[in-house]
């Protein structure tokens, strides 16, 4: 069972229980209960709702036996059913495959990408992708920059490409960063910031 506190519940959640179809509701509900509780953090009521909401007892099965496959700790998947929900949802069950496609296309670890940037699933296939291939055409290692420096994924792919230019309007190029100080150019206030550091003097501190 779960314990809920309607008072302590968002609009949101509110709205989703509410528009529910009691049937639908009732099977996912079972299926959850018998298999997926067990990786849910019980104080994750929104996180439980949505999932019981938004998905279906297939897309739920099919998810975990394919996380199961990949050879996934348990820990891990934990870590995913609860700072990832929304990849579960029935209507991101394309989203969720072709990332982990995607993943290992390019020879990375999944455990590694869920514990350092877990925000690489909220994306696209296309999005991520289209990411990768710019980083990739700077002479960007994928597989070392998530080693080091992951957070440059959390970055918007239109602020990441007029970041990129602006690094070239101050002769700096993301081909010879260094990958431990390359997430600078995921900071939305970059210009501030080279204009500061040239002001200062400091500008080898920039070639870097």
């Amino acid at each position: 069972s779960i314990n809920i506190n309607e008072n302590e519940l968002s609009s949101y959640n509110k709205l989703l229980i509410n528009n529910a179809d009691e049937n639908k509701f009732k099977k996912i509900f079972k299926y959850y209960q018998d298999n997926i509780s067990n990786y849910m953090i019980k104080d994750n009521i929104s996180g439980i709702i949505s999932l019981l909401c938004l998905s279906d007892p297939d897309t739920l099965k099919e998810d975990l036996e394919y996380l199961k496959e990949m050879d996934l700790s348990e820990e891990t998947i934990t870590d995913l059913f609860n700072r990832c929900t929304i990849i579960f949802f029935t209507n991101n069950k394309n989203k969720f495959k072709n990332n982990f496609e995607l993943i290992n296309t390019i020879g990375l670890k999944a455990e590694h990408i869920i514990n350092s940037n877990v925000t690489f699933f909220y994306n696209s296939y296309e999005y991520n992708k289209n990411k990768i291939n710019l980083l990739e055409e700077k002479n960007i290692n994928i597989n070392k920059l998530f080693e080091k420096n992951a957070v440059l994924f959390a970055i918007g792919l239109d602020k990441l490409l007029k970041n990129e230019l602006l690094l070239k309007n101050y002769g700096l190029s993301l081909e010879t960063a260094d990958y431990e100080n390359i997430s600078i150019i995921a900071n939305k206030n970059l210009i501030n910031i080279l204009d500061f550091f040239i002001e200062s003097g400091f500008c080898e501190y920039i070639s870097n």
